[in-house]
């Protein structure tokens, strides 16, 4: 993880050694870390990939309509997904049918964390590998 200076006038980043901004000779300067970025989201279903972004709503009428179109038991916005603090979360979207993580006994009522190689399932019957 590295770090550097943001010069407060241009806005440029700059090396920590750096005394003046190398683009407009400012000398006021914020420190910042760079966080590494959060792959992107995969949802395996029968080997066919839905791939997502923090924000990203999936079912019949949003991400994913293509493969899911045709489930009738999937909702048109069936559930949210999202990073937050470097963690990929989700949320049902009061779908008719619910969404369910690691078995069809613990149903998703509200913001859950999910992680690498979890299964999830839109309804009962559509199954979801989740890939980070």
């Amino acid at each position: 993880m590295s770090k550097y200076k943001v010069c407060k006038t241009c806005k440029s980043k700059n090396e920590l050694v750096e005394l003046m901004c190398i683009r407009c000779g400012g000398t006021v300067f914020e420190e910042y870390k760079e966080t590494p970025k959060l792959k992107k989201l995969k949802l395996i279903i029968e080997d066919l990939p839905i791939k997502l972004e923090s924000g990203d709503v999936v079912g019949r009428e949003a991400k994913g309509e293509k493969l899911l179109a045709l489930m009738t038991t999937i909702s048109r916005k069936h559930a949210r997904f999202w990073v937050e603090d470097n963690r990929w979360f989700v949320e049902d979207l009061n779908s008719s049918n619910g969404t369910y993580l690691k078995s069809l006994d613990n149903r998703v009522d509200k913001k859950t964390e999910i992680k690498d190689g979890e299964k999830l399932f839109l309804s009962r019957s559509v199954e979801i590998i989740i890939k980070i």
